[in-house]
């Protein structure tokens, strides 16, 4: 499987997708220093492999420790990893490099409906995080709550997610002229993934991989902004419709629907499908 469509580092194809993905995995609170950054683009584009990535990356300043977070390492199920790792900023370095690496993969992956591989959502986390989780791609089992938000009871999520996923290919047959139609019928399916909140980590992650394989299909250039973590996740955890929509319109380049995009995406769909 190839990583892109074109490795060239100046390559406007490969800049835009790889600072997006950057800012996608950073809304989740993984900072990339400029250091960092050049590390991760030189793993990409195999210019080095991943050990000698992972060395260089444990040679930049660390983020700082707490006694929470190695409680959290050292507890939490959610933190098991393939790597026999206890050291939480081993365990960050080698998560940006497996995630980055597979959501980049996923330009040109097509995530189709399949009752043996699981819903949309849960065949994009099982797909990114397949490196790194023993459990990537399955349900949670336990009650979550952040803040003042509630999310669904775990079970419930399997159904929530099927027709989650029925709605998606409802919404797959419309077709939106201008970014601001197709914005005001997708921000309030974001809200209610977030609500589902299906995984034990990387439920975001996931989510706005999700939507941006959405985006193309209708014909639009989402490519994720920088924005502090805070603002986003307040926002987010407000489940405040005028903020999404906000964002995915300054995340979405181009004003009208890209008809040469939806040729190419549902040209390639076809040729999957064969």
């Amino acid at each position: 499987m190839s990583v892109t469509n074109n490795l060239e580092p100046t390559s406007t194809f490969f800049q835009k997708h790889f600072h997006s993905i950057i800012h996608s995995i950073e809304l989740d609170g993984t900072l990339f220093s400029e250091e960092q950054t050049q590390i991760c683009q030189a793993f990409l584009l195999q210019q080095s492999t991943f050990e000698e990535s992972l060395a260089a990356l444990k040679q930049t300043p660390s983020e700082p420790l707490t006694i929470e977070k190695v409680r959290t390492m050292l507890s939490q199920p959610r933190y098991r990893t393939y790597f026999s790792t206890t050291d939480f900023n081993e365990y960050k370095h080698i998560e940006r490099l497996l995630i980055l690496k597979r959501l980049m993969e996923l330009i040109d992956v097509e995530i189709y409906r399949n009752q043996a591989a699981g819903t949309y959502i849960q065949q994009m986390h099982a797909f990114i995080y397949q490196d790194l989780y023993p459990w990537a791609g399955t349900y949670r089992k336990a009650r979550r709550t952040r803040g003042h938000t509630y999310f669904l009871l775990p079970g419930l999520i399997p159904e929530a997610t099927r027709d989650f996923s029925l709605e998606l290919e409802i919404m797959a047959a419309h077709y939106f002229p201008t970014k601001q139609e197709f914005i005001k019928k997708y921000a309030p399916l974001v809200k209610e993934l977030h609500f589902i909140h299906p995984f034990t980590k990387g439920n975001g992650l996931a989510s706005r991989a999700l939507f941006r394989k959405i985006a193309m299909h209708h014909g639009y250039h989402l490519y994720y902004q920088r924005i502090k973590e805070s603002v986003y996740m307040q926002g987010i955890e407000d489940c405040k419709t005028d903020f999404i929509e906000s964002y995915l319109s300054q995340s979405i380049l181009n004003e009208q629907a890209d008809q040469q995009l939806i040729k190419a995406t549902a040209l390639k769909r076809k040729k999957d499908k064969k």
